[in-house]
């Protein structure tokens, strides 16, 4: 009976500690210390600032990139002037970021007299294929959302020029779009936790079998390791849990990645 009492209380404790491991971060419940709350948020943006904005960020930031634009265009200011605001504001953030050196590119074109579509596409060049890519500023999924946003600019500017069409309008029905596309991102990730909490459990439960085994005198782990069968059938059970935890770790990536 104690045995049975001591299988439970370790299944619990095992089941608990899979809630726990899965369990999202809450942002609405405060610290009990200020202190504590206030360094651990100067952390975090600290390392935010070292390895950039993730790619659910930059989206983000890239739509608001594209009101702040169409915003200020409304507000009667040129293009050059504009770009000039946007740089000054996203340099004050962090003059690393994506977005600011976008603008500082696009700045720079606008006073040599080169245009705007000169600057995007220097910056599609210095961010994507220049010393920025190299030395790994811009990972596989952020480097697709900055060549999705110079991709919107360009292709809003040579609309622009070629049909006149206010610029300023371009540019919101293109940030009302990079909303839709983060809300499916949202969705996909959501629906993707479910199979991932899954893979976590079937990957304990053997750990967990063999545990509550042992405690109730089965002797499972003898068994598999003093040879012969009981080895042979460790090493196969090992090897399928290998090979299903990579099947199905590789047909989630596959899905975040065709966001």
């Amino acid at each position: 009976m104690s045995q049975l009492l001591t299988a439970v209380a370790v299944a619990s404790a095992l089941s608990a500690a899979v809630i726990l491991a899965v369990t999202p971060e809450r942002t609405g419940t405060a610290p009990a210390h200020p202190k504590s709350r206030s360094s651990t948020r100067g952390l975090q943006v600290l390392l935010r600032r070292r390895r950039g904005p993730d790619a659910a960020q930059l989206r983000l930031q890239s739509a608001t990139l594209l009101r702040q634009l169409s915003a200020l265009l409304q507000s009667g200011r040129s293009e050059a002037q504009a770009w000039a605001d946007l740089h000054q504001h996203w340099t004050e953030a962090d003059a690393e970021h994506p977005l600011a050196r976008i603008c500082a590119h696009a700045v720079t074109a606008e006073r040599t007299g080169l245009g705007t579509a000169e600057g995007l596409r220097r910056a599609g060049n210095h961010l994507l294929a220049g010393p920025a890519r190299r030395a790994g500023a811009l990972n596989h999924r952020t480097g697709r959302e900055v060549r999705s946003l110079l991709d919107r600019l360009r292709a809003a500017v040579a609309l622009s020029e070629q049909t006149g069409a206010p610029m300023s309008q371009l540019l919101q029905q293109m940030a009302a779009s990079a909303d839709e596309a983060d809300s499916l991102d949202a969705a996909v990730r959501t629906a993707c936790a479910g199979p991932k909490v899954t893979q976590l459990i079937l990957s304990l439960l053997p750990v967990g079998g063999i545990i509550l085994g042992q405690l109730m005198g089965a002797a499972p782990v003898k068994a598999l390791l003093e040879g012969g069968f009981g080895l042979l059938c460790l090493i196969t059970g090992v090897l399928v849990l290998l090979l299903g935890r990579l099947w199905s770790r590789r047909m989630i990536q596959r899905v975040e990645a065709s966001l």
